[in-house]
């Protein structure tokens, strides 16, 4: 009678765990989310010892508190038949830009890897984009930067005191490196709280703020006419999202776009659900 009890209770919590899942898995949809089918298989991240937190989803790679770089794969799994892995680089990041180039703890600049260069190659003074590289990474406080309008020198920046800051860069010719010419407020933790990322994706719902107990992220407010009458501008506010309030405890890591719950499963913005 006592083992049937056990059993009982067993299956009890397991169908408990399983209509909580269910539920965030169900919400996240009605979100506009798209699941995956599979589980994100990730040792690193979700084995009962594990310790190890994402600070930032950066593309294809998952930077950790102590800045460690994992190599990401949603999809096909690496050859250690996980869906990730610690990346082949002893180096560690201190601040990153766009997702593609990040300062290391030793001081230098690289690439996570995009077009010729090799991940993880150190970049120099013959890229045509190292003084802004330099100028950000050096001249600021800033643990992540999004370009926000690079014809005009003008990017965001998370402070380390927990604001998010516009930085507008200016050379006065093609030869000398941008200096910081202006500064504003862009996203005040006075608003929010303190900020612990952030990414600027445009008129998007992937534009988000995001502080330890909040993500709030652009909304359209007249989404009705603004996708039926093409005179009609779509309008949008920075809102808090009460599916990730009151599910935020589900929430691994998040980038905008892509989220990976404590259950192991992928979600993208978007696409079939």
């Amino acid at each position: 009678m006592k083992k049937v009890f056990v059993s009982l209770t067993i299956i009890c919590i397991c169908l408990l765990c399983s209509a909580c899942d269910g539920d965030v898995t169900r919400a996240l949809r009605h979100s506009g989310y798209s699941v995956s089918e599979g589980k994100f298989e990730c040792d690193a991240f979700f084995s009962k010892d594990s310790t190890e937190k994402i600070r930032f989803l950066a593309g294809s790679h998952a930077i950790t508190q102590d800045g460690s770089i994992y190599e990401l794969s949603y999809g096909q799994k690496f050859s250690n038949n996980q869906n990730c892995k610690l990346a082949d680089t002893p180096l560690k990041v201190s601040s990153i830009l766009d997702d593609s180039v990040f300062l290391a703890t030793n001081g230098g600049i690289y690439t996570f890897g995009n077009g010729n260069q090799a991940a993880y190659s150190e970049i120099n003074s013959s890229d045509n984009n190292y003084g802004t590289y330099s100028t950000l990474f050096y001249s600021t406080s800033g643990i992540k930067y999004m370009t926000m309008d690079s014809q005009n020198g003008i990017y965001y920046g998370l402070s380390t005191d927990g604001n998010v800051y516009g930085y507008t860069l200016y050379s006065e010719n093609r030869d000398s490196y941008p200096v910081v010419a202006g500064m504003v407020t862009v996203f005040s933790k006075a608003d929010y709280g303190d900020i612990i990322d952030f990414k600027y994706a445009g008129d998007s719902v992937a534009t988000y703020v995001r502080t330890n107990d909040r993500i709030y992220h652009l909304t359209m407010t007249n989404e009705k006419d603004c996708t039926t009458y093409a005179d009609i501008k779509c309008n949008y506010i920075m809102t808090d999202d009460e599916t990730f309030e009151k599910y935020m405890d589900y929430i691994f890591a998040y980038s905008g776009s892509t989220i990976i719950t404590t259950y192991q499963k992928i979600f993208t913005i978007g696409g079939n659900s």
